[in-house]
């Protein structure tokens, strides 16, 4: 059995004024690895690959901690927890940031969106549209499927982020947000105070490991296959050359089942990964199709806000969701 569990942000709650983006704070971090620890033994990512290449077998509940996207803040408060917890967690990597020196498209508008209200966003997201010639109206957006997808929302957040993510066209909100977000940061200061830097990767890479998580956090079923080659094929090399070791892992941006495709499947196979992980929420119960592995996010874990799975009293683990024992989203375990 292995549990895999993602972070992303890892910080204080209040550091922002409104719910843009949604931390996991040391303290929180700490108490899940204590609970997490109660039954599982925490392995890393060379691990996971050499248990892939059948050159070793994993621990009869082996749990691995995958912290996304390249983020200063996972450097500066996970790193000191996991050492004095004394656990190795695996980082996935853009490389975007590094080597462009430009932000990703999802953290502009994880910044704006906890810079301002809900309210003050789409006022100024239709202050740009109209002179960048692109029109807001026409879109339906149904409160009840906001409600469920986005359940740790109030229900005006709710509605902008599903019109960000599942309305507005890629073309156009890349033009929109690039406009409203340039007008009030400096790119290269952003990333400065936002991303590791190369000197904190390689320090990084020393006690625990480092995978890639593309090059732009794009989503690679909506990208074309040669661009989808260079996304998963330029960062693995780049990160490579900064670390000077092989990077065999790789985490896909948004990691649901729209995210993920056999064309995937086939090209970082090509590319040279050796394991690949969603966001499909069960447990794996084996390695078969490593390039499909899946993963809970913190808040569906053990010691998380909402938990899918639980550690008993008895040191068992047990869940009300049937699914969550299999990976079922791209095939049978």
């Amino acid at each position: 059995m292995l549990l895999i569990v993602n972070y992303h942000y890892i910080h204080d709650h209040g550091k922002y004024p409104f719910p843009g983006i949604h931390p996991t704070s040391p303290s929180e971090l700490r108490t899940q690895i204590q609970e997490l620890g109660r039954i599982f033994e925490f392995v890393n990512g060379s691990q996971i690959s050499r248990a892939i290449m059948q050159e070793r077998s994993l621990p009869e509940k082996a749990c691995l901690l995958t912290f996304d996207d390249g983020l200063l803040d996972q450097f500066d408060n996970a790193l000191p927890v996991l050492e004095s917890e004394g656990v190795q967690g695996t980082f996935f990597v853009c490389s975007g940031p590094l080597y462009d020196n430009k932000a990703l498209l999802v953290h502009m508008m994880h910044w704006l969106r906890a810079t301002r209200s809900p309210v003050d966003f789409r006022s100024l997201l239709e202050s740009k549209a109209g002179p960048a010639g692109i029109s807001l109206d026409g879109y339906s957006i149904n409160e009840i499927e906001v409600s469920n997808q986005y359940q740790y929302d109030d229900i005006e957040t709710g509605k902008l982020k599903f019109l960000l993510n599942h309305l507005i066209p890629e073309n156009e909100k890349e033009i929109l947000v690039n406009k409203m977000f340039n007008e009030m940061e400096d790119q290269a200061e952003f990333c400065k105070n936002f991303y590791m830097s190369k000197d904190n990767i390689k320090q990084l890479s020393l006690s625990h490991s480092v995978g890639s998580h593309t090059h732009s956090h794009r989503s690679l079923t909506k990208i074309n296959i040669p661009t989808m080659q260079y996304e998963v094929s330029f960062s693995k090399s780049y990160l490579e050359s900064i670390l000077g070791i092989s990077v065999e892992l790789i985490s896909y941006p948004f990691g649901g089942p729209t995210a993920i495709s056999e064309d995937v499947e086939k090209v970082v196979a090509k590319v040279g990964y050796l394991g690949g992980i969603t966001m499909e929420r069960t447990i794996n119960q084996s390695l078969k199709r490593p390039l499909l592995l899946s993963r809970l996010s913190t808040n569906d874990a053990p010691g998380g806000k909402t938990p899918r799975l639980r550690i008993n009293h008895m040191d068992e683990l047990e869940s009300d969701s049937v699914g969550i024992w299999n990976r079922n989203q791209h095939f049978q375990e």
